[in-house]
């Protein structure tokens, strides 16, 4: 795949063109325009322009070359105009597919940077030799680093994808052991009774509907300095949410509920991606795993549970459990006395429509932090978007009629996402800088706006824009 610049505007920006025969060495070229050069951050949309066009244009023309060649090509080569760790993100993201389960499998062609150009044009093309063809040299170790993050973003889709007979709590803590541990990340999964030793009754009250056993999945990488303070990573883990007591209507929203462990596999991903790079920094993940199941056990509505830190939460919506899971495990993130604590979770359906999959929501209180969470977002062009987190949603949860807080609130279903926001609050360690990250529709593509690099399906974010967060840390 090439970039170029014609005389004439013979594609339009995003846009490709597949040349088939086109020369002796290459059966097919596809021809992808990325507009205007040397852009900058585009403020108004929030993204770096120049990184986003390149993504879209090697994401649009590889998509183009490999769905057209009937997914036959064995190699592709791509021109990495002259950013080779964003166009080898946006190829091995367009071209990956979930076909784990389906008999036929269609394995991804080899993908590998193109460093120059050279091959007789067929005589049927000589006509177009008077295009220019800009080819950049390879930049191997950031095309590696590009690569090596978007595997570990596909590995996020693989475990959203997964059905939850097949990615139960359990399952999730193995594939996490299997991937982290030869890269040196200490992966610990605990079990139901160790998690009752811990206190954690908000947690353990939404599995009690399930037959499968809950699991505290608990990862730790060590390659900063042992003074310094880690960051930590929370991500819900519910692999799959029928609601519970509080059952979801109608029973078609429960079809992509298998990947309500979204926030989850973010952070196991990111671990991957910090792990795979061998990055000299502290990072603590943290996942609770658990069904949200109906059964003769469950959690009913208006049943009273108590937390990790001693609060008593009424359960009036049995469907507001990622928060119940997140509770206890930002309580239990303070024994690591953080730098900051960020969580991530396909929290709310309010967030949908608040934002759509355009940008993540991030609530918090900490200015230098949401800064630092935005600048990510703006390299990765994953963008997140500042709510609010004020008293005024606190007042929907606390003091409720039979416990300390509500896990819905008073509000009667208005300001969704920033109640729920305001209820993790209640159980954040005093005096740590905290982040919360909805991505209930982020975490999914189904719209034509999405980018090229995004097919139909769970997209893995924010992966890419948690590892930029760590790296650019101080």
């Amino acid at each position: 795949m090439f970039n170029f610049r014609p005389q004439a505007a013979l594609i339009k920006e995003g846009k490709n063109r597949i040349l088939w025969n086109f020369s002796d060495q290459y059966d097919a070229v596809a021809l992808a325009c990325i507009g205007k050069k040397d852009r900058e951050v585009d403020e108004i949309e929030q993204r770096h322009a120049q990184k986003e066009a390149v993504r879209i244009a090697a994401a649009g023309g590889c998509r183009a070359l490999w769905e057209g060649g009937s997914k036959s090509f064995k190699t592709l080569e791509v021109d990495v105009m002259e950013d080779p760790e964003a166009a080898a993100e946006a190829v091995h993201l367009a071209l990956w597919s979930f076909d784990t389960l389906k008999q036929s499998k269609v394995p991804m062609p080899e993908i590998s940077p193109l460093s120059r150009f050279v091959g007789v044009l067929r005589k049927s093309f000589q006509r177009m030799k008077s295009l220019s063809f800009f080819v950049y040299s390879e930049d191997a170790g950031s095309w590696n680093r590009g690569k090596i993050t978007a595997e570990c973003q596909n590995f996020a889709r693989y475990l959203s994808e997964m059905p939850a007979n097949l990615m139960t709590p359990t399952v999730v803590a193995k594939e996490a052991k299997a991937v982290l541990e030869p890269l040196g990340v200490t992966v610990n999964a605990h079990d139901h009774a160790w998690a009752k030793a811990e206190k954690m009754g908000s947690f353990l009250s939404v599995a009690t509907g399930s037959s499968q056993p809950p699991v505290f999945l608990e990862m730790i990488y060590q390659k900063g300095n042992a003074k310094d303070a880690p960051i930590v990573l929370v991500g819900k883990g519910i692999t799959f949410d029928s609601g519970g007591i509080s059952l979801k209507t109608p029973s078609s929203s429960m079809m992509w509920m298998r990947g309500d462990m979204g926030g989850g596999a973010a952070v196991i991903g990111a671990m991957r991606a910090i792990a795979a790079l061998k990055l000299n920094v502290n990072v603590v993940a943290l996942v609770p795993l658990a069904e949200n199941m109906i059964g003769g056990s469950a959690t009913k509505v208006m049943d009273v549970v108590v937390a990790k830190n001693g609060k008593s939460i009424e359960v009036g919506n049995t469907d507001a459990e990622g928060r119940l899971v997140l509770a206890d495990a930002l309580t239990y993130a303070g024994k690591f006395s953080p730098k900051v604590i960020v969580d991530v979770a396909t929290l709310t359906g309010a967030i949908r429509t608040a934002l759509g999959p355009a940008a993540s929501g991030v609530f918090t209180a900490h200015t230098k932090e949401w800064k630092a969470m935005k600048r990510a977002s703006i390299e990765t062009g994953d963008r997140v978007w500042r709510m609010p987190l004020w008293d005024y949603h606190r007042s929907a949860v606390v003091d409720g009629h039979l416990a300390d807080v509500s896990n819905v609130g008073n509000h009667e279903g208005n300001g969704g996402a920033c109640i729920a926001a305001a209820f993790l609050k209640e159980f954040v360690p005093k005096g740590v800088p905290w982040m919360h990250m909805d991505i209930a529709a982020a975490s999914r593509a189904s719209t034509p706006s999405d980018p090229p690099y995004y097919v139909k399906g769970f997209t893995g974010r924010p992966v890419r824009t948690l590892l930029r967060f760590v790296m650019d840390h101080d």
